[in-house]
């Protein structure tokens, strides 16, 4: 699976056959101005080597780890044991995802992004990209670009909002909720500020997983219309090459995979709790005001929407993976010699034996059924959370987490 040419050599040889810039090549460049923008620690690239930059990823990691200590200092204020614990923990889950990329990306980010490059590079070559990105070679630039507008004018409606009188947000101002004036703004303006590089972080690799997950299920559709159309006039050669374009196209998706995991894996961790208790918040919704649900309905709406996509969009890719199969069984033996019939027997083989897509650190892969199960777990866990929600009394949820500790 893995070639011994370097990302160079891949490059010279994508130069050479094209005389210029490659789509790929553009892409990725995108990508990787905003993920040095956000603070992501790849060694690899020569403008990346600086202490500047380096210094820039440490202080962005450090930043997440003192977000995550200020959430869970929320728990420490009296506010915390009325009827917004369920929120608190909500936010406190997401900063957490937020703590477990930062740091489990400076372990191997940078080696598999560049393999990831490497395999994009050498697919292009050989198979080239699906035409809609070929003729839109800009769209992954717009995109970003419009991300990061995205980002910057949540940030800036964040601190306008803090102006407003919404007591529920004051808590989420800490340690500078006990502060007024300009004290107060610029505590705001901080913890706004601190917390853009990982939202640039976040919103870029969920970018990378959609771009990588449309390539590779358009190229699964690829070879199943190949396939398809070759049914009844299959040679020993047309069956070797979609055999060995679906090969490829299962290498780019491992590739794919050795990034994607620790974020589908966070995502489907902390997404139990954030969606559990942003419900059990909404159904409190007698002691809150306006504004206050307003925001977490808003919260809670995206955030479902956004996981429960990417675990369809995830799953899809097995069940394109696997679509080639019901061709493979109609294709006609009696015309292929027996060089064929074996080829056959080890793509049928593959196809119908291991699950091909999403592997979340070896545990299961991401399928259909897999969303079924997920919802179905959250679900539970929401309603659980009802049993165990507090009647608006700090005594009381003091009570209830006791007991939920002690058990």
């Amino acid at each position: 699976m893995k070639d011994a040419r370097t990302i160079t050599e891949v490059k010279e040889i994508n130069m050479n056959a094209t005389g210029t810039t490659s789509v790929t090549e553009r892409i990725f460049n995108t990508l990787d101005v905003s993920f040095m923008m956000s603070g992501t620690y790849m060694a690899t690239m020569k403008n990346t080597r600086s202490k500047l930059h380096l210094m820039y990823c440490v202080l962005v990691t450090c930043v997440a780890l003192f977000h995550a200590c200020r959430t869970v200092s929320f728990f420490l204020q009296p506010a915390t044991l009325q009827d917004y614990l369920a929120s608190h923990i909500a936010v406190g889950c997401l900063q957490l995802s937020v703590v477990f990329l930062n740091l489990v990306y400076w372990f191997d980010f940078h080696t598999n992004y560049r393999f990831l490059k490497e395999e994009f590079l050498r697919y292009g070559i050989n198979y080239g990209l699906p035409e809609s990105i070929q003729k839109r070679p800009r769209i992954i630039k717009y995109i970003t670009t419009s991300l990061v507008a995205w980002i910057l004018t949540v940030s800036v409606g964040f601190i306008v909002l803090s102006f407003y009188n919404v007591p529920e947000l004051k808590i989420y101002y800490f340690p500078f909720d006990g502060l007024s004036g300009w004290k107060l703004v610029a505590g705001i303006f901080f913890i706004t500020l601190s917390s853009i590089p990982s939202l640039i972080r976040v919103s870029t690799i969920a970018l990378l997983f959609m771009f990588c997950t449309y390539v590779v299920i358009k190229e699964y559709e690829r070879n199943f219309e190949l396939t398809k159309s070759n049914v009844e006039q299959m040679t020993v050669i047309k069956l070797n090459m979609i055999i060995k374009q679906h090969e490829a196209v299962c290498d780019l998706l491992t590739a794919v995979n050795q990034i994607m995991k620790h974020f589908l894996a966070g995502s489907i961790v902390f997404s139990f709790p954030v969606h559990c208790f942003l419900w059990v918040t909404l159904t409190n919704y007698s002691s809150l005001s306006a504004t206050y649900f307003a925001i977490i309905s808003l919260w809670a709406m995206l955030i479902f929407l956004s996981t429960f996509g990417e675990y369809f969009i995830a799953a899809h890719v097995n069940t394109t993976a696997h679509k080639t199969l019901g061709e493979v069984w109609k294709i006609d033996r009696s015309t292929l010699p027996e060089t064929g019939l074996k080829m056959i027997n080890i793509f049928t083989t593959k196809l119908s034996g291991s699950t091909i897509g999403y592997d979340i650190y070896g545990f299961f892969t991401l399928q259909k059924s897999s969303i079924l199960a997920l919802f179905g777990t959250i679900l539970t866990y929401f309603i659980v959370a009802v049993q165990f929600k507090p009647d608006g009394t700090g005594e009381k949820c003091l009570e209830i987490l006791k007991n939920i500790t002690s058990n």
